[in-house]
């Protein structure tokens, strides 16, 4: 197989259209989630990169509410919503770059 594609065959753009018609679709779609089938490829996923899967699942219906349950259940984890004291560092992030928080001028 080679390395890079740098022109596609006929055949092949001809299939561009029905490739975007299915990927708008998947991306689209709003039928219910299917929650046993999302848990069992987490688990692939985890067992893949050797980490031990959680032993709770929060489903939600979008990212925004993903985040809600999570703060709500890091909060009753340890009272704080899983916030930490650590303040933002001025620091840039790695060598021989700027930090966004650094003041005009700095680095």
């Amino acid at each position: 197989m080679p390395d890079r594609i740098d022109n596609l065959t006929a055949a092949q753009e001809a299939a561009i259209p029905a490739h975007m018609d299915r990927w708008v679709e998947i991306c689209t779609c709003t039928d219910d989630a299917d929650w046993d089938m999302a848990v069992e490829a987490a688990k692939l996923i985890y067992e893949v990169v050797n980490v031990p899967f959680p032993s709770e699942v929060i489903r939600a219906r979008n990212p925004v509410e993903a985040v809600r349950l999570g703060h709500r259940k890091a909060r009753d984890i340890d009272g704080v919503g899983g916030k930490t004291s650590r303040r933002p560092t001025t620091s840039p992030p790695w060598p021989g770059t700027t930090s966004s928080l650094t003041s005009a001028g700095s680095t």
